[in-house]
């Protein structure tokens, strides 16, 4: 009995004990619902992530506002129509433990897209457009360019086009171009303006030295257009020459006069050269003093400028002279200050000489100088007029008159041509001539002046005197391309629909002697050009 009591006692303390716990133990507190959401200001169509921030518990109940729910932890959710949405979270299904955020949805807007990426100046570039369309409805776009800065087939003289893709090039460099791109769907407008980076594209370099106005450049780009950018520079009154060398272009003007005159005219012309992009302008020498001594054709080699005058004498001097004047010239006579380099009776070449040893060719008084240059160490020297073609010859030979030129390879070659200009292709042993007189054209041949071809018989402009008629003087080459350039002047009474190749401009044809002639460049009336090789 005792015992029964005692476990009694025992009983009752130990329900008391429990009983006093339960009732001191505090409540434990809420949980505190939070959550994020990116991005920070969705349109419809967006996929919008949902960042739960809560710092506890085990169930998660959204309600988005649209009559969506999910019970995920990190849920995402799309809103297919603009507006503002409540967003509630719940945790753990107590109402004391929920957020309440509200997401404001804007437009769909139409998405711009382009290929390829990044854009080029001067490459073709189509764009597209979409726009989030839940109930495929039919969908209008209108795109707007500015229509100074493109060429496109595709876009009106305003710039504008409804087709859903357009193709367009950008003609500006580092850039910044705006597009604008506006979608009619379901009745309403939604518009997205972009601006689009043109980033350069890395080529060479055409200069042009434009009848009676400035030296132009453009870009040859290996695809695409580019414009024709007129430097600001005047380009002389007849820059017959101009030649790319080392970081610098020259230009050889020569003067007003090009032709035979009996009065004691003088001819002011010049030697200058400026940098790529038309500063650090230099004048290497002035001309002007007595008739017929100027720059006639000339080119830059290394170093050393050559140029020639009207018809005898040959003059070298160094890129680096500045501001020089021509001095003491009498007609066709060097001044002392500045001795030729080479004359005409200082050579076999010269009179009937070679006629009389082996019927070779031979030139006069009355040859017309052309280009001047030097390749691999021997001399090349344009003749035209009475007399004609191309004499070859080395340091060795000048002022050798009563023997033939010392080396057998060296010689006279092209003599059925009156060669007015040319260039030498160095790198597939071609050169590339026109002739102004005598079988006019344009031409290329072997480096030894075997197997001639005709390029292009179309009439010139016979700019000149009867024997000078100035005809092509610009050829250039640019290995990246692939082409050879020449600058073309067309008859002035020129049937441009019947004979389109009679069109004033730049004219170019492949290296590797494919396809047709075609035109770089129409419209403009040129004498030198010249290519900076070096990718800029």
């Amino acid at each position: 009995m005792k015992k029964l009591k005692l476990l009694s006692l025992l009983l009752i303390a130990t329900m008391l004990m429990v009983s006093s716990c339960k009732k001191d133990d505090p409540e434990p507190e809420p949980i505190k619902a939070g959550f994020k959401y990116s991005p920070e200001n969705p349109i419809a169509g967006d996929l919008i992530t949902f960042t739960n921030s809560s710092d506890g518990g085990t169930t998660f109940a959204w309600d988005f506002g649209d009559s969506s729910t999910s019970t995920d932890k990190n849920p995402t959710h799309t809103y297919t129509k603009s507006g503002k949405y409540s967003v509630v979270l719940k945790v753990d299904n107590k109402a004391t433990q929920s957020y309440t955020k509200e997401v404001e949805v804007g437009d769909a807007l139409p998405v711009i897209a382009y290929t390829p990426n990044p854009i080029e100046v001067g490459k073709e570039i189509t764009f597209t457009a979409s726009i989030y369309n839940p109930e495929n409805s039919a969908v209008e776009y209108k795109w707007t360019f500015d229509p100074n800065n493109v060429v496109s087939e595709d876009l009106d003289d305003n710039g504008e086009t409804t087709k859903d893709a357009v193709t367009v090039r950008f003609i500006n460099p580092n850039s910044a171009e705006a597009v604008t791109i506006t979608a009619k769907l379901g009745g309403l407008e939604f518009t997205t303006n972009a601006s689009i980076e043109v980033k350069n594209q890395l080529a060479t370099t055409l200069f042009i030295a434009e009848k009676g106005g400035d030296i132009y450049s453009k870009k040859l780009y290996a695809e695409g257009v580019s414009q024709l950018v007129d430097m600001g520079i005047e380009s002389g009154s007849h820059p017959l020459t101009l030649n790319y060398s080392g970081d610098r272009l020259y230009v050889l003007d020569a003067g007003e006069i090009i032709k035979y005159s009996a009065e004691n005219e003088t001819t002011p012309g010049k030697i200058f050269s400026m940098s790529n992009d038309g500063s650090a302008y230099k004048t290497h020498m002035t001309f002007g003093l007595a008739p017929y001594d100027d720059c006639y054709f000339g080119s830059v080699v290394g170093d050393t400028i050559y140029f020639t005058d009207r018809r005898n004498d040959v003059t070298a001097i160094p890129t680096s002279l500045e501001n020089a004047e021509w001095g003491d010239a009498g007609n066709d006579a060097n001044p002392v200050a500045f001795p030729a380099l080479v004359a005409n009776n200082q050579l076999a070449y010269y009179s009937t000489y070679r006629k009389e040893i082996d019927n070779g060719p031979a030139y006069g008084w009355g040859a017309l100088n052309g280009t001047f240059t030097k390749y691999n160490g021997l001399y090349y020297w344009a003749k035209n007029s009475n007399h004609k073609g191309l004499y070859i010859f080395s340091d060795n030979d000048i002022g050798v008159t009563d023997a033939l030129p010392s080396d057998p390879g060296e010689s006279a070659i092209l003599f059925e041509y009156t060669v007015r200009s040319f260039v030498i292709d160095g790198i597939n042993q071609k050169i590339y001539f026109s002739s102004n007189k005598v079988n006019p054209g344009f031409y290329v041949c072997n480096l030894d002046g075997s197997e001639v071809k005709l390029i292009d018989d179309s009439p010139f402009d016979s700019e000149g005197g009867g024997n000078e008629q100035v005809a092509i003087t610009g050829i250039a080459l640019d290995y990246e391309s692939g082409f050879v350039y020449w600058a073309y002047r067309g008859p002035a009474d020129a049937d441009i629909d019947a004979n389109p190749l009679q069109k004033n401009g730049i004219k170019k044809y492949k290296l590797d002697g494919t396809g047709e002639v075609e035109y770089l460049i129409e419209g403009i009336e040129a004498y030198g050009i010249a290519v900076d090789p070096n990718k800029k």
